[in-house]
């Protein structure tokens, strides 16, 4: 499964990029 890095840090695969666009956590780290 792929592997999902936002700025450098493992976020994890698929479905735990899934909790954090439906927890709004994504948004924030993209921001940060």
């Amino acid at each position: 499964f792929p592997m999902v890095f936002v700025r450098g840090v493992l976020i994890g695969g698929a479905e735990d990029l899934g909790r954090l666009i439906a927890s709004g956590e994504l948004k924030r780290l993209l921001s940060a």
